[in-house]
């Protein structure tokens, strides 16, 4: 878990996302009565880039900062997110389907990445 914590920062970086806050969510999954080993939200983005977004389309608001878990369960590690090809589906500005393309992208770009060093 650490190990793929350090990769997935690393690899936001090397991609020129900045980390703006790591969560620890397992605390508050098991006061709400759920088992889980590792939880942890990591809080993402380019700040230059969210600011622009965020000023000519106040709506992406609640999808910013973007968004990657990364769950420990047992012998498994599991990295999520939100594919923000789906937001195409909500908003319709050509220049925000082809930032959303590139987000996904990244996205995939950077699990299969963390991924495969992990194997290593």
């Amino acid at each position: 878990f650490d190990n793929t914590m350090i990769l997935m920062k690393e690899k936001l970086n090397e991609y020129g996302y900045k980390i703006a806050h790591i969560q620890k969510c397992d605390g508050g999954l098991t006061d709400s009565g759920y088992q889980t080993d590792l939880y942890k939200s990591i809080f993402y983005g380019k700040f230059q880039e969210t600011r622009t977004l965020t000023k000519n389309h106040p709506e992406l608001i609640p999808y910013l900062p973007l968004k990657i878990a990364v769950i420990k369960e047992k012998d498994t590690i599991l990295m999520v997110s939100l594919n923000p090809s789906i937001l195409s589906e909500f908003f319709s500005d050509e220049d925000l389907q082809l930032q959303f393309g590139r987000w996904e992208s990244d996205i995939r770009a950077i699990f299969e990445e963390v991924d495969k060093a992990r194997k290593l």
